[in-house]
Order: C-alpha cells, then structure tokens, then sequence
C-alpha cells in the first residue's frame, strides 16, 4: 500500500539519547560532510542540518537528537541500508550505547477512488462506533479523525487516521518542518509544490503512523529500521482493508 503510493508519503526517522557535550559533536559533523558529501549544510545555535536536496533527503543532528527526514518513500525505502548504516556511524562517533527512544513516522495520502464523504461515512462502524450512536451523543458527525495508541509486537505506536480533502491536505502539509530544505533552488526547484499537486488531486485517505521504542541498545538500530518499515506497511494496509470492510490477515 505504501510502496505503491510512495510519491506520496513523507518518512521521519529520529534517535533521541542523553545530551551530549563537548568537541565530538562537531567533531561527527565534520565527518559526515567528508564522508557523505552533502549538497548543503546549515549551522544553527544548537544543531546542524545537513541536505541532498536532488534525493529528497534531510540529516539534522543536534547534542540529543539525529533525525533523516525524506520527500517520498522511496527516498527512505531505496537507500534503507545506506540510512542504517550512517545513523549506527554517527551513534558509533558519539559513543552512544543506549538510546533513550528512536522512532520511524510516515505520512501517507493514500486516493481511494471515493469522495471525502464516501470515506467518512465508511469510518464510521469500522474504527469508530456507527454513527447513529455519536448522533444520540453530540448530533450529526460528518468528518471524524481517529488517533490511536498502542503496542504491536515490540513496539509502540500512535497512529492517526482520517479522511481528507484536497484544502484538508495543503494544510496538513504546510505543518511539516523543513519544507524549503528539501529544494536545491527555492525560487527554481519545484519539488515541494510537486509533490502538493500530487496529493491533492483528489480526496484522500489519511494515514499517520509513529512506531517507536524506547530504551533500546544502540546496537538494535538495524533491526529497528527494517522492522518499522515492515510494520508500517502493514498497518496501512490493514488499515484500508478495514475502512473497505475487507478480511485482514492477522500478523
């Protein structure tokens, strides 16, 4: 499901540790600009931000925290080992052991072929009571959004699901952080606004999902990011098969 619609999904993955002090911090960010070559790099009060905007692809570390956020799916999914590799090389640089949480989120915009209301009305009696019952409750419901959180397998998540119309879309968007850095030129590269036409053809099918762990051995970082992306998949499918009233293969 994911894959399919990959231009139109956006990836955030962060690893949050004890704060760290000292030389080594900008030490690790003189390394990964010999090492990975960035298109651009950005110095702030407390972090740096580095981007290869032709791949979609964000890097910002700060003392607490390293975080790869991507445009796109397959910016995330392609270079998967590639991302491993350079976040267990930074953790490795930094002497990290122990990692406080580290988490995987994508956002997805998924078309369905139905209106904003087909959608709604279908989420009503499939993740959310029917809706004759909210009606005796609060009167006439029309566009319900469904947060969720929970456990599955070894990790934890908050998921987030609704139905969204192209205006619903733009906005959601416009939240995201770093949008800018994501373009080589922002008055010539056309990436963002792109990806925004694309997403907002049509009604939607919104789909958030933050997986994550917390207290975990640094050493676990690969499994982790494979695993997640699994899960992730698999959640959104069974979400929309769950929104169609369809059978869902339990995991």
């Amino acid at each position: 499901m994911l894959e399919k619609h990959g231009n139109r999904c956006r990836t955030y993955f962060a690893a949050d540790f004890d704060a760290q002090v000292g030389s080594q911090f900008a030490d690790l960010a003189n390394e990964i600009r010999r090492k990975y070559e960035p298109d651009k790099v950005q110095l702030g009060p407390h972090n740096y931000l580095f981007s290869w905007p032709s791949k979609r692809v964000l890097l910002v570390m700060n003392p607490w925290r390293m975080a790869l956020q991507t445009l796109g799916l397959a910016a995330w999914k392609k270079k998967l080992s590639d991302h491993e590799t350079m976040i267990r090389f930074s953790l490795d640089r930094l002497g990290i052991h122990k990692l406080k949480r580290i988490g995987f989120k994508v956002t997805a915009e998924i078309p369905l072929s139905m209106s904003h209301a087909e959608m709604c009305d279908l989420m009503f009696g499939s993740f959310v009571v029917p809706k004759e019952r909210l009606e005796k409750v609060c009167g006439n419901p029309v566009d319900p959004l469904v947060h969720i959180e929970g456990e599955n397998g070894d990790m934890q998540y908050i998921l987030v699901v609704s139905s969204l119309t192209p205006e619903q879309v733009t906005k959601d968007l416009r939240t995201t952080p770093n949008l800018d850095l994501f373009l080589e030129d922002k008055y010539l590269d056309k990436g963002v606004r792109e990806f925004l036409e694309r997403i907002r053809q049509e009604d939607c099918f919104h789909y958030d999902i933050d997986l994550f762990r917390r207290d975990m051995d640094a050493s676990n970082v690969k499994d982790f990011v494979q695993s997640s992306m699994e899960k992730a998949e698999q959640i959104a499918e069974a979400c929309v098969r769950n929104l169609k009233s369809l059978p869902i293969e339990a995991k």
